[in-house]
């Protein structure tokens, strides 16, 4: 470990040798637990006590006005380190077993978070600024440090006989609970995924592009907590299955129905030392089933007869109870131009993926609630708000959907025919009664709003399934996109026209591939295309949606259509010299007449009108030769007006 390094602001990025990835970074703090006067940012591991610190007065010449003191106090991050290398050694003199990898994730996530930020106030630290390291601040790093929870949480990982482990959480240490129940273990864990074999320098999700000619790289770390060497006996199987809330084990996972998940490989895992570990690699060869936008869950379990497996008939509670096991349910979204557009069925999706969810086959069929959630400790922009999250469910779904109330629906509107749209950071659909194993098709897709997008670029998103108030597992995704220019759907101006009239809508180009539907009042596509003819019988609201070819992004407009019931139809003949005939429309209302006026200015003459017979004609020979306005009242408003030549 070392310290960031000395400044008046914090502004300034961490130094070497603090900021290389194997080395423990450490700023200083006050004694009101803020960092002062250190080094900050993205590489910052951990704060430290380090200002007005009493310390030897090991060099009275420097401060001639204290020599006869033993004591002095100073300030800096030369002090702050020491206080975390002294936690490491109490926590090494109480586990000697512990690897340096192990002191330094200890020492991190046993951290106090001091100082969370307060939304009230818009003080204090945000310890989630980057999804990509859960828990860290910019300003602080993973907080302040403790050394009683550290050296506690290495006393309590300490074993004697074998004990092998893959982290399924951040906050996991191998022992019951490490980490609270209610936390995802599906959503972080010791099992990534990269596209090219380079896992071991890039420890990191990423989005895979399902190819059947280019294989993925699944990378696991196993560690050994314990006192005791393993003898290279114990190996590691990995599995896939459909991504999904709820799976069984092993039909959904070990080839049993290979559409739905199958073994992807078993490899010996090497001698390890006490408190060591390895990363073991496997190469996955995508299947045609896998490929067709569905997303995949990975399981990895440590076979060893030295450190069996205590098997559970819940998946979700086997998992949670055996540090050997780990799972990973983390979907990586990219969106950005020239991305492949989803193609389900031959329809276009929006960018996202299938998933499953539902019951497993433990028997327990008590209803399941959906939580649909942008976590809670997110400080950017909800993604709910940049943009349309929507699920695109299958008929067996759809009707699981329709057996519960509008009651149980939270942040949900029904935007279709088996399409439900999330309007709420935390929507809820409740009391969902699936059969015993019956899991179903929902496939949630990502359209971003081109008018709401600003400054985030990195989103995340979970789906989690909850049954007898109990979290089981859940569907999670990273969403990121790119800077793009932005476009503006245009409508163009509302119209008016005559009852059994016809208007002529107008979308204006956005100067890029794009796809322009129309929606009526109802919310239904009636046309594809910029230009349609409609013809309402009454005034009608048409929306304009807007869809980017490059990258599926949206934008809305809308434009009404004023269907007016009263009209002027004709006037016969026009120019006249003795007499008009008016044809009108006025039969819904309850008393009309006719106003011929002078357009110059002047009195002009009304006409009283029968609402149902529809025709008037009017004497004009003592008419002044000129222009004149016809205009049509009903019941005291004029509705309609026509030109009239008088010669």
């Amino acid at each position: 470990m070392a310290s960031t390094g000395n400044h008046q602001s914090n502004h300034l990025p961490v130094k070497f040798p603090a900021n290389h990835p194997l080395v423990l970074s450490v700023a200083k703090t006050n004694t009101q637990n803020w960092t002062l006067q250190s080094h900050t940012g993205d590489n910052l591991d951990i704060g430290a006590p380090g200002h007005g610190v009493p310390v030897l007065n090991y060099q009275p010449k420097y401060n001639p006005q204290h020599t006869a003191d033993k004591y002095v106090m100073q300030s800096g991050t030369s002090l702050a380190a020491p206080f975390v290398a002294g936690v490491a050694g109490l926590m090494l003199s109480i586990n000697p077993c512990l690897d340096n990898e192990e002191v330094y994730n200890i020492l991190k996530r046993r951290a106090d978070r001091v100082n969370p930020y307060n939304s009230t106030t818009g003080l204090g630290y945000r310890y989630w600024d980057n999804i990509k390291k859960p828990g860290h601040s910019m300003d602080i790093g993973y907080g302040r440090v403790n050394a009683e929870q550290a050296v506690n949480t290495a006393e309590a990982m300490k074993e004697n006989s074998l004990d092998l482990y893959i982290k399924d959480h951040y906050n996991d240490f191998g022992y019951a609970q490490s980490y609270a129940d209610t936390s995802f273990f599906d959503h972080w864990s010791d099992i990534w995924v990269r596209e090219q074999p380079d896992g071991h320098i890039h420890q990191e999700m990423e989005e895979i592009e399902y190819t059947i000619s280019q294989p993925a790289y699944v990378y696991v770390r196993v560690r050994n907590k314990s006192c005791a060497a393993s003898t290279g006996a114990d190996s590691l199987k990995l599995y896939w299955t459909k991504f999904s809330s709820v799976s069984s084990w092993p039909q959904n996972w070990n080839g049993q129905q290979p559409t739905v998940g199958n073994k992807i490989g078993e490899v010996a895992i090497p001698p390890l030392a006490a408190g060591e570990d390895t990363i073991l690699q496997f190469t996955w060869t995508i299947t045609a089933q896998q490929s067709q936008q569905w997303g995949n869950c990975l399981m990895a379990r440590i076979v060893s007869i030295a450190d069996p497996i205590t098997s559970d008939p819940n998946l979700a509670v086997e998992i949670r109870n055996n540090n050997n096991i780990a799972i990973r349910n983390l979907q990586i979204l990219n969106i950005f131009p020239g991305k492949m557009k989803p193609i389900v069925d031959g329809v276009e999706y929006p960018h996202g993926v299938h998933g499953l969810v539902g019951l497993s086959d433990n028997g327990v069929t008590t209803p399941v609630d959906l939580h649909l959630d942008v976590p809670y400790h997110s400080y950017g922009i909800p993604i709910t708000e940049d943009a349309e999250v929507k699920l695109i469910v299958s008929e067996e779904f759809w009707q699981v959907f329709q057996a519960t109330q509008p009651t149980d629906w939270e942040g949900i509107e029904i935007a279709g025919e088996r399409e439900l749209l999330i309007n709420s950071p935390h929507a809820r659909i409740r009391n969902l009664e699936f059969a015993a194993g019956q899991r179903c098709s929902v496939y949630v897709g990502f359209s971003f709003l081109t008018d709401e997008v600003d400054s985030t670029y990195l989103y995340s998103y979970h789906i989690s399934q909850y049954q007898d108030g109990n979290l089981g597992a859940g569907m999670h995704f990273n969403i990121g996109r790119v800077d793009r220019s932005k476009f503006e759907a245009d409508a163009g101006p509302d119209q008016f026209i005559h009852q059994g009239q016809s208007a002529q809508l107008q979308a204006s180009d956005i100067g890029e591939p794009a796809t322009y539907n129309w929606y009526d009042s109802a919310d239904s596509l009636f046309y594809s295309g910029k230009s349609p003819t409609v013809s309402p019988e009454v005034t009608e609201q048409y929306k304009l949606e807007v869809i980017a070819e490059a990258d599926l992004y949206k934008d809305y407009d809308e434009v009404e259509v004023v269907v007016n019931p009263y009209a002027i139809i004709s006037v016969s003949p026009n120019s006249a010299s003795n007499e008009v005939n008016i044809a009108y429309d006025a039969d819904e209302a309850n008393v009309a007449y006719l106003i011929v006026q002078p357009i110059s200015g002047g009195s002009g003459s009304s006409y009283n009108l029968s609402t149902t017979q529809g025709e008037k004609t009017i004497m004009v020979s003592n008419y002044v030769s000129g222009a004149y306005a016809v205009l049509l009242v009903c019941d005291g408003i004029v509705v309609d007006s026509a030109l009239l030549t008088i010669q």
